[in-house]
């Protein structure tokens, strides 16, 4: 599989995985919101801790209408003890369902901004790639193309998303005027000061403008093969 398909490949798992943990939030956020309306506060005792490589479980016993119930807590906080007592929330009709009473809205939280930051990471790197072609191949069945000189390349080292870097590309042509392209490069892609790259021009706007990063990169690897963006 090579780099291309494996970063296609890891986004979509990301917008998966980030549209799984939104979906958990939700789902916590209105199991929390049942307890936080009709929810009755009581006191619980701590009977037991277990602790395992994955996990740590808290049992508790406590007292709601008279009765005694015993029941796993659904959080762990440091420093929990046996025979602490902690605040807990249990339903009415139900007195076995219970929750920890101090971050009722916690997890919910929690899993919604990791899930936004997920997905959105994803669908930048499912989408950027497809976008920018699509815009590079209107451009150039309207636009006039130039020849450009690479002048400047620089790539982030310290940041990579999906295998590749942020990086900036600035090239100019015959009359001086200046192309900048904000890419993502792989450690393979090598852009030298003073190559040529084809530059697509919109004649009725001359500002709007597509550098052509992918037939760049094609032709440098095959470098008999008509240029086309991929």
């Amino acid at each position: 599989m090579n780099k291309s398909k494996r970063g296609r490949l890891i986004a979509l798992l990301s917008v998966l995985i980030g549209i799984l943990f939104l979906g958990i939030a939700v789902f916590l956020s209105a199991r929390s919101s049942e307890f936080r309306t009709r929810g009755i506060e009581a006191q619980a005792v701590i009977t037991r801790i277990e602790r395992t490589s994955d996990s740590t479980e808290v049992y508790v016993s406590y007292t709601a209408d008279g009765k005694n119930y015993s029941g796993r807590l659904d959080t762990y906080i440091a420093g929990m003890e046996t025979g602490d007592s902690v605040p807990i929330l249990y339903l009415p009709e139900n007195p076995s369902k219970i929750t920890y009473a101090r971050f009722t809205r916690l997890p919910s939280v929690v899993f919604g901004v990791v899930g936004a930051l997920i997905l959105g990471l994803g669908l930048f790197g499912a989408l950027w790639g497809p976008l920018k072609n699509l815009r590079l191949e209107r451009m150039k069945k309207r636009g006039k193309e130039i020849s450009a000189v690479i002048s400047d390349f620089k790539r982030s080292e310290n940041v990579r998303i999906f295998g590749k870097a942020p990086a900036s590309l600035i090239c100019a042509d015959s009359f001086g005027n200046i192309y900048k392209a904000g890419i993502f490069a792989g450690r393979g892609e090598h852009f030298v000061p003073g190559e040529k790259i084809s530059v697509y021009i919109d004649p009725s706007r001359p500002g709007k403008y597509a550098v052509d990063v992918p037939g760049f990169l094609q032709k440098k690897m095959c470098p008999t093969a008509p240029t086309q963006s991929e």
